[in-house]
């Protein structure tokens, strides 16, 4: 991982930088376990079966195994940024694609978990920012690790620009994010 730092302003600092939590795969490879199970066992219930049902088999257990693919390329290729001036999501798969937030715009910062997430440290995290305009934009994060940690970590970065007149960061221009 690591943020390229053509991404980087100069005196930007990467505070965290982190890839989805694990559970975001478990999904489907218990569905392609499942589906790989059942295809297996009724191969051996039924070796007579022709070709035509070999190959109906082969496609419906194919097909959560690239779901797995597609998932695991995901988040292997997706990772959370926070510097000292802003909330990114990276997606690096082929073209890249950076959502960003100025945490001089961050109203508030919201986690959402369920009962498995809690337990296995996982959760959403929702940046929800205000621009100049009045605008609101909401980021929205799944399968963060720790995201109270997080929630924390934006908060007090958020906290050094409040202040009445928020004092904004160098270089910071309205309209911002400009990549």
């Amino acid at each position: 991982m690591g943020v390229p730092r053509r991404l980087l302003r100069p005196d930007e600092h990467v505070l965290v930088d982190i890839r989805p939590h694990w559970l975001a795969v478990v999904g489907p490879l218990v569905v392609a376990l499942v589906v790989v199970g059942v295809a297996v066992t009724l191969e051996i219930a039924f070796p007579r079966s022709g070709s035509t049902i070999h190959w109906i088999e082969g496609i419906v257990a194919g097909l959560p195994l690239l779901w797995l693919a597609l998932r695991m390329l995901r988040w292997r290729t997706t990772e959370l940024v926070v510097t000292t001036e802003r909330v990114l999501l990276r997606h690096h798969l082929g073209a890249e694609r950076v959502a960003q937030v100025p945490l001089v715009e961050v109203s508030r910062v919201e986690v959402e978990r369920h009962l498995l997430g809690r337990l296995a440290g996982s959760g959403t995290v929702v940046v929800v920012a205000a621009d100049l305009d009045g605008d609101h934009i909401a980021l929205v994060v799944d399968d963060v690790r720790h995201p109270d940690v997080l929630q924390r970590i934006v908060h007090r970065r958020v906290r050094r620009y409040d202040g009445g007149a928020r004092p904004y960061p160098p270089g910071y221009r309205p309209g911002w994010p400009d990549r």
